[in-house]
C-alpha cells in the first residue's frame, strides 16, 4: 500500500470514529498501523476509539506511543491519557496528566472538572473546589460541575452550600442518578 492508501484509510476510519462506530474505526486504524507504525495520528485515534470502548489500558498504550512519535500534540494526548487513567481509578496519575493539560491551557474546562473529580475521589475535597470554581468561570450553566461542587461541599460538611449548589445543578438540567444522560457538559 502507498501513503495515499493510508490517507484514504485514515479518512474512512475518522469518518467512522465521528459516527461513533468505534469497533469499525479501530479495525481500520489497526490496518494503517500495520502499514505505518509511526503514524502518530493513527495511534491517537486508535487510543480514542479504545477509550470510548472502555479498553483503557490499551488506550493508554496508544497515547503513550503517540507521545513518543509526536510530542507536540500534548494537550489532546494528555487529556485523553487523563480520562483513561481516571476511568481506571489511577487518580494521582490522572491528576498529573490533567496538570499537563492545564499547563498548556489553564482554562480547559473538562481537565479542570476531571482534576476536581480525581481529587474528590482521593478525599481531597478542599483542593477539588477551586477546580470546580475555575471550570464554572466560562460557563456558569454547567450543571455537571455544579453537581460535582455540591458533592465536594457535602463531603466537607458544608450542607447549606451543598444544597444551594445542587439546586443550581438541577435548575440547569442535571439529571440526578443519571450521570450518563446528564445535560451538563463535563
Amino acid at each position: 500500500m502507498t501513503e495515499g492508501d493510508t490517507d484514504l484509510l485514515m479518512r474512512e476510519a475518522d469518518r467512522l470514529l465521528g459516527s461513533e462506530q468505534y469497533e469499525d474505526a479501530l479495525q481500520i486504524y489497526e490496518r494503517v498501523l500495520a502499514i505505518d507504525s509511526r503514524n502518530a495520528s493513527a495511534w491517537h485515534h486508535r487510543g480514542y476509539a479504545l477509550r470510548r470502548l472502555g479498553r483503557f489500558e490499551e488506550a493508554l498504550e496508544s497515547f503513550d506511543r503517540e507521545m513518543e512519535l509526536d510530542p507536540v500534540n500534548t494537550e489532546a494526548v494528555h487529556s485523553n491519557r487523563g480520562y483513561s487513567l481516571q476511568a481506571l481509578g489511577r487518580y494521582r496519575e490522572a491528576i498529573d496528566a490533567f496538570d499537563e493539560v492545564l499547563r498548556i491551557n489553564p482554562n480547559h474546562v473538562k481537565a479542570l472538572t476531571s482534576r476536581g473529580l480525581c481529587l474528590a475521589a482521593l478525599g481531597r475535597h478542599n483542593e477539588a473546589l477551586p477546580c470546580y470554581d475555575r471550570a464554572l468561570q466560562p460557563n456558569m450553566l454547567n450543571a455537571f460541575v455544579w453537581h460535582a461542587k455540591s458533592q465536594a461541599l457535602a463531603a466537607l460538611g458544608r450542607r447549606i452550600e451543598a444544597v444551594e449548589a445542587e439546586q443550581i445543578a438541577l435548575r440547569f438540567g442535571y439529571l440526578v442518578g443519571r450521570d450518563e444522560k446528564r445535560k451538563g457538559d463535563q
